[in-house]
């Protein structure tokens, strides 16, 4: 094990803000608290070197994170289904993975249950090649007529307290697999410098958008572990909305009442893929360099409610695998809000008790110093969808007009559900619904 130095700022990733038609930005916390080395923010690593990816292991991995999104999000339907939602089912499933690798028993059980896997090491290690994969989504992209840059950046840390003696066995686990490392803070003599500092790596790692990650009394002499991971999406769409053909239209609300917002409106005559079933419409829209995209489902007047409440990702794969290119007369609002949430009874629902239970949970895989359980689960995200592009976007080749062929008309006028995803691995990377655009 080596202790590198204390983190400063040439160790904090800082993300310029800058103008972009989507940004989805997330955070999650896990804490584990004590029943009963080293300065802050130094990092904690073994000599084992990170594992290389294993390509074979990237698709059990997309399945497990999947098939848990849309559980979560059933599990947050009864309390939360009448506001918008948004939550990364990505960094949900790599933070809790990363704390199984501690967990033995029927705690480690638990895990493997709610994360849709039998195998928790080969899933972890699915999350490294993953880690790898989604790397390569960032860069400059370009079409015949534009070009732009996409930037997805994921960060995920471990912080455990001052003093701790690690089990050798978990920090090569975990410094084999994350590319985020297993930092040391004094939760125990000073717990709100700790709490500054997870809070600085949010705000570093997420450009200023979370300014506070752990709220005051978050962090207390009692904590003993904190999970933390990031996502920000930045990116252009491949086909840009025109801002002044984004008129105020009528939306629906869930009680019927019907509102004036701003909808973005487009004829795209190609490069959409639309499809209609049983109780739904959906389209699904491409970011530049087409890897990833966003599908969004409008069901049914009236059916809303029915629909996320029966959601899960078999309906979702056969909604995409319907898709077809359509030229289409799209209007799809306008819509930025953030979503915080505690997800301790989402993730008792769904099966993971033991970790919650002074007595039940079996955390000896990360130290036998003292026993450890979970105390809460804190989840941020914040998603923006409007017309414009990125930096650098510009034009390159002027297409010439085309004539126009008869489009049909969709348009997400009522609540609406929405994933955001890595088209060709099929990883969802965030998911919610919209109920109100102006939320």
């Amino acid at each position: 094990m080596t202790i590198r130095r204390p983190l400063d700022r040439a160790d904090l990733v800082v993300v310029d803000r800058r103008p972009a038609f989507l940004t989805v930005i997330a955070t999650l916390s896990l804490l584990i608290v004590s029943c009963g080395v080293d300065d802050p923010g130094q990092e904690v690593r073994t000599r084992v070197p990170r594992t290389e990816p294993v390509s074979a292991a990237v698709q059990p991995a997309v399945d497990a994170v999947n098939a848990f999104g849309t559980d979560l999000l059933r599990s947050l339907v009864a309390r939360h289904g009448s506001e918008n939602v948004v939550v990364s089912p990505y960094n949900v499933a790599m933070v809790l993975s990363m704390a199984s690798a501690g967990a033995s028993g029927a705690t480690a059980d638990q895990f493997a249950a709610v994360l849709h896997t039998t195998n928790l090491p080969a899933l972890r290690a699915g999350f490294g090649a993953l880690d790898h994969l989604v790397a390569t989504r960032t860069g400059e992209r370009r079409n015949r007529v534009r070009k732009g840059n996409i930037e997805l950046r994921l960060a995920g840390a471990l912080w455990a307290p001052r003093g701790t003696r690690f089990e050798q066995s978990f920090l090569d686990k975990f410094g084999s697999t994350y590319s985020g490392g297993l930092r040391v803070v004094d939760f125990r003599s000073d717990p709100d410098a700790a709490r500054t500092a997870i809070n600085e790596w949010a705000r570093s790692s997420t450009a200023g958008t979370v300014g506070e990650l752990a709220a005051r009394g978050t962090i207390t002499e009692r904590t003993r572990m904190v999970g933390t991971a990031v996502t920000d999406l930045r990116a252009p769409w491949e086909l840009p909305f025109d801002p002044e053909q984004t008129t105020d239209q009528p939306f629906t609300l869930l009680d019927g009442t019907v509102v004036d917002r701003p909808l973005m409106t487009a004829n795209f005559q190609s490069g959409v893929l639309t499809a209609t079933g049983e109780g739904w419409q959906a389209f699904e829209l491409a970011f530049l360099g087409q890897e990833l995209s966003i599908l969004v489902v409008v069901p049914n007047a009236d059916s809303f409610t029915h629909f996320i409440t029966n959601l899960d990702w078999h309906t979702i794969e056969r909604i995409a695998q319907a898709l077809t290119p359509t030229p289409v007369d799209l209007r799809l609002p306008r819509f930025q809000f953030t979503t915080q949430l505690t997800l301790n009874d989402a993730l008792r629902s769904l099966g993971l008790t033991n970790a919650f239970a002074p007595r039940d949970a079996d955390f000896s895989g990360i130290t036998t110093d003292e026993p450890l359980h979970l105390d809460s689960v804190l989840h941020q995200t914040f998603v923006s969808v409007d017309e414009e592009g990125t930096q650098n976007r510009a034009a390159t080749v002027q297409e010439r007009g085309t004539p126009k062929v008869p489009a049909a008309r969709l348009s997400a006028d009522r609540p609406f559900v929405f994933v955001i995803r890595d088209r060709r691995s099929g990883l969802v990377l965030s998911a919610g619904w919209v109920v109100e655009p102006n939320g």
